[in-house]
């Protein structure tokens, strides 16, 4: 018995990578500052948590 594969469905036919850079925070809560441009993190008053203030950053800074 000879298996096949009948079902040649590409759930991605046309997935192209994103011009845009994602930048991660990291999980070590003792790092101020971004690895990658150097700005300082905001963080929440409640659990501390870090994000950039910085909203408008343009490519070019990145």
């Amino acid at each position: 018995m000879e298996l096949t594969n009948e079902n040649n469905f590409d759930p991605t036919p046309e997935l192209n990578s994103s011009p845009v850079p994602i930048l991660f925070i990291p999980f070590n809560n003792e790092k101020l500052k971004c690895n990658n441009c150097g700005n300082k993190y905001s963080n929440t008053q409640l659990y501390k948590q870090k994000y950039f203030s910085v909203l408008n950053m343009s490519q070019q800074e990145i």
